[in-house]
């Protein structure tokens, strides 16, 4: 499982997801349009995390 391309894609959107995390108070202190973009940004990010997951169970099932 650990030389699944799934496995690291999820490890690399785990990683973007807590990058998104630390920018918040950035992005929320901009205002305007920056805070919509980083408010998308979090919805991709955890619907990719989502899919990226059932493909793993199904595909490794534990």
């Amino acid at each position: 499982m650990l030389r699944s391309p799934l496995y690291w894609a999820g490890a690399a959107l785990v990683g973007l997801l807590v990058a998104l995390t630390c920018s918040e108070r950035y992005a929320l202190a901009q205002g305007g349009i920056l805070i919509w973009t980083w408010l998308a940004a979090l919805g991709v990010t955890l619907a990719a995390i989502f899919f990226v997951r059932r493909a793993l169970k199904w595909r490794y099932p534990v």
